[in-house]
């Protein structure tokens, strides 16, 4: 007990002069703002050499008159305003409210007032106390589509409390590790005393520190505008890794950052076949450590792209990782494939051929984030993203500086210009000028493009012919295969029709409509159906040949279009019907 007293007199006296218990008392005169202090068994203390306490709470001043309620009672609200009707009603304006749903394990309800200019958020317990009360309590439960509160700290280790583990709690014991109490009892010692159990040995508490926190791991797309790179988007042919290496190095020159749809020059061809003879020259020389799958891959490398680009097979190979350490291993530098669909991840790791200049050798490697901006730091890296499908792209800072010698013979690559004519029409598509035949159906207005790729585009679209009118363009799709004779010649217009052969598909049968001239007439509106037959006509062509002048057209139109007979279906037929149809 002597211990315990002179213990508590130590920290008394360490106490500041304004902390002093007998506070009540200022000059010898009684101050009822008095400083309340809790007892002393609220504070947590263990013996040791090296003694841990907590500080005392804040210091709480008591009111003029302080209530004879438990201090727990001063600190609880409760709802002063009666239920009606069975509902609850708002703590703060007694207007009615609207249930949220249970908390704290059915214990409590939540509530938000639906006065508009109140729109309290509180939680009430279901049942009332001994005295009848419902105690309230603020809510943080989100009313609206606004996120309920987030990102606070745990109470211990002071990290971010989401997706954490504790390190302060880790080294507590776990209830697992200790014995169960029936040993305590069973060892008794001479003196009829229990041991005493390790639970029951007071527990040093931990420290809560006032420093900022660990900082968190870096993303993807914070390290690269850290970086100041920038997207840079290339061809999307087979080479498009070689063109994003080049436009970080400043040597591609068709390199666009709004779209990539146009067309590597031909210089740019040129450096995409030095890097690709230089990989498959560094790749065979290692063929050993290569499995089947990447064998094969390695004897179609050297396949480059070729213009136009009509078919898949017209894309060239595509490279892969490791294309990748090869291109590294040749320009002496580490390049950083990123993952598109991973940059706002926290832990992601990225792709990396690590280039180690001292040992001459190119490793794959993944790097975090923050791996990536100390490596870059210290040496400029080639930063290349794919977009997890199919292409690469370049993310340019400042020019990265290449080994002399590949920087040398990229400058001076021979051009490669390209095999077809920008108009070559691609195998199985025929041209027919001023020819036409009624499609099985259209697509709406689509833009113009060079012709190889209009075919290539159309074909895309599950389209096998397409109609060039001017600066329209117009996809259409027929049945049957149809050639220049199944075709009729356009008589008032001018167009240039496009189709292709399917070998899927069956020969067209011959046209059976506008046999009145045989021609096609697209700005033609007007059209005769025969009664017997149901073939079409030109209007134009029947006023010619029944003479109808240009006033009496529309009373000649509405007197015979419901009986008009086609004169091959005409001749066969009686006097008596002949009558009625009229004189053909």
């Amino acid at each position: 007990m002597n211990d315990e007293s002179d213990f508590f007199n130590s920290v008394v006296s360490a106490l500041p002069e304004h902390y002093a218990l007998n506070s009540s008392f200022v000059n010898g005169e009684s101050d009822k703002s008095a400083v309340a202090f809790p007892p002393l068994t609220s504070y947590a203390f263990t013996y040791g050499t090296n003694v841990s306490m907590l500080l005392p709470p804040p210091l709480v001043v008591a009111s003029v008159q302080p209530s004879l309620a438990p201090p727990d009672e001063q600190r609880k609200i409760y709802n002063t305003f009666m239920k009606m009707g069975g509902k609850v009603p708002c703590p703060v304006c007694g207007f009615k409210t609207r249930s949220l749903g249970g908390t704290t394990k059915g214990l409590r309800y939540s509530f938000t007032c639906q006065d508009e200019d109140c729109n309290n958020v509180f939680n009430q317990t279901r049942e009332p106390d001994e005295q009848g009360r419902y105690e309230v309590t603020p809510s943080n439960r989100s009313v609206t589509n606004t996120p309920n509160r987030g990102n606070y700290r745990c109470g211990l280790c002071r990290q971010i409390k989401k997706g954490h583990v504790c390190s302060v709690s880790s080294n507590l014991p776990s209830p697992q590790s200790l014995p169960p109490l029936s040993s305590a009892l069973e060892n008794e010692d001479s003196d009829g005393e229990s041991a005493i159990d390790p639970r029951m040995k007071p527990v040093p508490l931990p420290i809560v520190s006032d420093a900022p926190p660990a900082t968190a791991p870096a993303t993807g797309t914070k390290t690269i505008k850290t970086l100041g790179l920038k997207r840079y988007n290339v061809c999307a042919d087979g080479s498009c890794i070689e063109y994003a290496v080049l436009a970080c190095a400043g040597l591609c020159e068709h390199g666009n950052k709004q779209d990539s749809d146009f067309t590597p020059t031909p210089l740019d061809r040129g450096r995409d076949a030095v890097l690709r003879t230089r990989a498959y020259k560094y790749l065979c020389n290692r063929w050993n450590q290569l499995d089947d799958k990447e064998r094969a891959w390695l004897e179609k490398l050297m396949i480059l792209p070729q213009y136009p680009l009509l078919t898949v097979d017209d894309m060239g190979t595509f490279g892969n990782m490791l294309s990748i350490c090869a291109i590294s291993h040749y320009i002496g530098r580490t390049i950083v494939a990123w993952h598109a669909k991973t940059l706002r991840e926290r832990h992601a790791k990225q792709q990396v051929a690590v280039y180690d200049k001292q040992s001459d050798t190119t490793t794959e490697q993944y790097w975090t984030a923050d791996e990536i901006l100390q490596a870059h730091l210290m040496h400029h890296l080639v930063h290349i993203e794919w977009d997890g499908f199919d292409h690469y792209a370049a993310l340019i800072g400042k020019p990265v500086l290449l080994a002399p010698a590949a920087m040398t013979e990229l400058m001076h690559a021979t051009r490669i210009g390209h095999a077809a004519a920008a108009d070559q029409l691609p195998s199985g598509w025929s041209k027919h000028v001023d020819k036409f035949r009624d499609p099985r159906s259209w697509s709406a207005l689509e833009r113009l493009l060079p012709v190889h790729k209009q075919c290539s585009d159309a074909q895309k679209k599950g389209y096998d012919a397409f109609l060039v009118h001017g600066e329209s363009v117009y996809y259409l799709f027929y049945k049957e295969n149809i050639t220049d004779k199944d075709l009729l010649d356009v008589a008032d217009d001018n167009i240039t029709l496009y189709t292709r052969i399917n070998p899927k598909k069956g020969k067209m049968p011959p046209e059976t409509d506008f046999q009145c001239c045989k021609k096609m007439k697209l700005l033609e509106k007007q059209f005769l159906e025969c009664n017997k037959c149901y073939r079409s006509f030109h209007a134009s062509c029947v006023f010619e040949r029944q003479r109808v002048s240009n006033d009496d057209k529309a009373k000649w139109l509405e007197e015979h279009k419901d009986k008009w007979v086609c004169l091959p279906c005409y001749q066969p037929l009686d006097s008596e019907l002949r009558a009625v149809i009229g004189k053909r």
